[in-house]
């Protein structure tokens, strides 16, 4: 099941669904291990290298056996970028360590996904012309795909609709 099929729009404000294509962004997508990081950030690529986009990838991630925190970032551009962006445009954060590791990069414009089904995020870490959103990735899928496992599939449908990618690239 993908967002396509879900009606996200009850958490999400409609108009943010519409997507805003860019020239350059950089991604980053955080969480603890095994929340799907790295996975997002691979499949984000794909989606956009069949765009024509130029990719930067890399990760960073705690040298743990099981668990400890896990951030995957990214860079697409129509330009080849052999580097990241100075400020991060798009966050995807499982948790507010990812939030807290990030704030100081976000930038001025910034879009913030953080999935509050577990804690609501302390004031003060996105700057306030950010947009912050607020999606219970954890809650819905559980509720609709009957696993926590699958809220990365969610956070990719979500920041796919958001970037601007057809649902058909997303699926």
């Amino acid at each position: 099941m993908t967002l396509a099929m879900y009606d996200i729009s009850a958490v999400v404000d409609k108009d943010l669904l519409q997507g805003e294509v860019r020239d350059d962004l950089t991604i980053m997508v955080g969480g603890q291990g095994g929340d799907g990081s790295l996975t997002i950030i691979a499949l984000l690529s794909k989606a956009l290298l069949n765009r024509g986009y130029s990719i930067y990838r890399t990760s960073n991630i705690a040298s743990r056996i099981k668990g400890g925190h896990a951030a995957a970032f990214m860079r697409a551009s129509t330009e080849t970028r052999n580097c990241l962006g100075d400020k991060i445009d798009f966050l995807i954060a499982f948790d507010t360590e990812a939030v807290q590791k990030a704030s100081a990069q976000l930038a001025a414009n910034s879009v913030v996904v953080f999935d509050s089904s577990r804690e609501a995020l302390p004031p003060g870490l996105v700057p306030e012309t950010a947009l912050f959103v607020p999606v219970p990735f954890s809650r819905l899928a559980v509720r609709v795909l009957r696993q926590d496992l699958f809220k990365n599939s969610l956070g990719f449908g979500l920041v796919g609709r958001i970037i601007g990618l057809p649902d058909e690239e997303v699926e």
